[in-house]
C-alpha cells in the first residue's frame, strides 16, 4: 500500500504545477465535457449555439502530458494562456485581450532556459531575446510580426554584432549588418515600407509609402480619415459625409501591395487569389483595364462574395453579409502596387457609389506629377 501511494505522489509531482482541474471553467452557455472528453487530446468548452469555443481548452500530446491551456470567449482568446513542452517544461505564458496578445509574454526553449520576452502594445512589440546562458542576445521592435525601428544585437561575450535601423520599414536591406539581423533574429525577415496618411487644403489626401508619396482628390460629397482604419492597416480610409469607417455607409480604403522583384501583372494575380481563398461565394463579374489620368496602369475589378468570421478555434463561421465591391489595382512604382477598395452592402449603394469610386481612382498622382500640370 505504501508503495502504491508513493508511486502517486511522484506521479502527481511530475505534472507541471499549473495544472488542476477545478481551473477548468466554462462560460454562461457553454457545453461542460468531462475530462479530455471531445477525443484523446482535449477537452474544450464549446458554445451550441455557434461551435465556438467559450471557455477553458486544455489540450494534451499523445504521451498524455499537458501541451497547453487556453480561454476563449465566443471563439476570442481571452485570459491567461499557458503552454509547455512534452517534458513538462514552460513553453510560453501571457495574456490575450480580445483575440490579441497583450502586455508581457515569455518563451522558454525545451531546457527550460528563457529565450524571449515580448512586451505587446499597439504601436509596436518589444522584444528582448537571450542566449541559453541567460545574456541578452539582441532588442528591438515589430509590428504586424515584422521588424521595425533600431534592432541591436550581441555575442555570447557581450559584443555588439550588428546593429540596424528598419525604421517604418524599408524596400530592401542597405548593409549586410542589417542583413544579419532580418536573417539570424526571429521574427526572421522585417517590415515592408508602413505606409501614413495625411490630409491636405482643397479637399486632398496624401499617402506616403517610404520614398514615395501619392496625392488623392475627396470625392465631391466623401470625406477622409487618415485614424479610423489603422488598427485595420487602413492608412487612408474615406466614407461619404457624415458616415463611418467600418459604419453602415459605404467604404473606401486604400492599400499598399508591394512587388519584391514581381510584375504588375503577377501581383495582381497573387492578390486576387489569395483574396479568393478567404470568403465564401465570390464571384468575379467585371474586369477592365486603363490608365489613370496621369498613365498609371489600372486593372479594376467588380466582385461579389460572402464574409468569413476567422477566429481561434478550428472553426471559421460564413456570415449571411453579402459585400459588393470594386476593386482598382494601380501601378504605381517600380516598388509599388496601390489597391483601392469601394465597399458596400447592398447592390444600390455600389451604383450609387461607383462614380465616387472611379473619380477617386483617376486623380492619383505623385507630387512631381501634380506640380507638372
Amino acid at each position: 500500500m505504501k508503495r502504491h501511494i508513493l508511486l502517486i505522489l511522484i506521479l502527481l509531482l511530475a505534472l507541471p504545477a499549473a495544472v488542476h482541474a477545478d481551473d477548468f471553467r466554462c462560460l454562461e452557455g457553454a457545453t461542460n465535457p468531462g475530462p479530455r472528453q471531445n477525443n484523446a487530446f482535449i477537452r474544450a468548452c464549446v458554445n451550441p449555439k455557434n461551435d465556438l469555443y467559450h471557455g477553458s481548452v486544455w489540450r494534451w500530446y499523445e504521451s498524455g502530458s499537458l501541451g497547453a491551456k487556453e480561454f476563449y470567449n465566443n471563439g476570442a482568446a481571452e485570459g491567461e494562456w499557458s503552454a509547455w513542452h512534452e517534458n513538462g517544461k514552460p513553453y510560453s505564458r501571457g495574456s490575450f485581450k480580445s483575440g490579441k496578445k497583450l502586455g508581457l509574454w515569455k518563451y522558454w526553449d525545451e531546457s527550460g532556459s528563457l529565450t524571449t520576452e515580448v512586451a505587446y502594445k499597439p504601436t509596436g512589440n518589444i522584444y528582448v531575446l537571450y542566449y541559453p546562458s541567460g545574456s541578452r542576445k539582441a532588442t528591438g521592435l515589430t509590428l504586424r510580426g515584422k521588424k521595425i525601428g533600431k534592432w541591436s544585437y550581441w555575442d555570447t561575450k557581450g559584443q555588439v554584432k550588428a546593429t540596424c535601423d528598419f525604421a517604418k520599414g524599408l524596400f530592401a536591406l542597405p548593409d549586410r549588418p542589417c542583413q544579419i539581423i532580418a536573417e539570424e533574429l526571429a521574427p526572421k525577415g522585417y517590415s515592408r515600407p508602413i505606409p501614413s496618411a495625411s490630409l491636405e487644403p482643397h479637399g486632398k489626401a496624401v499617402l506616403k509609402i517610404a520614398t514615395e508619396s501619392y496625392l488623392f482628390q475627396v470625392p465631391e460629397g466623401w470625406q477622409a480619415d487618415v485614424t479610423a482604419g489603422l488598427e485595420d492597416g487602413v492608412q487612408l480610409a474615406l466614407y461619404p459625409q457624415g458616415g463611418a469607417w467600418r459604419g453602415p455607409t459605404p467604404n473606401i480604403y486604400v492599400r499598399a501591395l508591394f512587388k519584391d522583384g514581381r510584375d504588375f501583372k503577377t501581383v495582381v494575380a497573387s492578390e486576387s487569389e489569395s483574396f479568393e481563398q478567404n470568403v465564401a461565394d465570390y464571384k468575379e463579374q467585371r474586369v477592365k483595364k486603363g490608365l489613370t489620368n496621369s498613365a498609371h496602369a489600372v486593372l479594376a475589378k467588380t466582385i461579389k462574395y460572402t464574409t468569413l468570421m476567422q477566429t481561434d478555434s478550428p472553426f471559421a463561421i460564413v456570415s449571411s453579409n453579402t459585400r459588393h465591391e470594386m476593386l482598382a489595382f494601380l501601378d504605381a512604382s517600380d516598388q509599388t502596387v496601390l489597391l483601392l477598395v469601394l465597399t458596400c452592402k447592398t447592390q444600390k449603394e455600389f451604383k450609387e457609389s461607383r462614380p465616387a469610386f472611379s473619380s477617386l481612382v483617376a486623380s492619383v498622382q505623385t507630387p512631381q506629377e501634380a506640380m507638372g500640370n
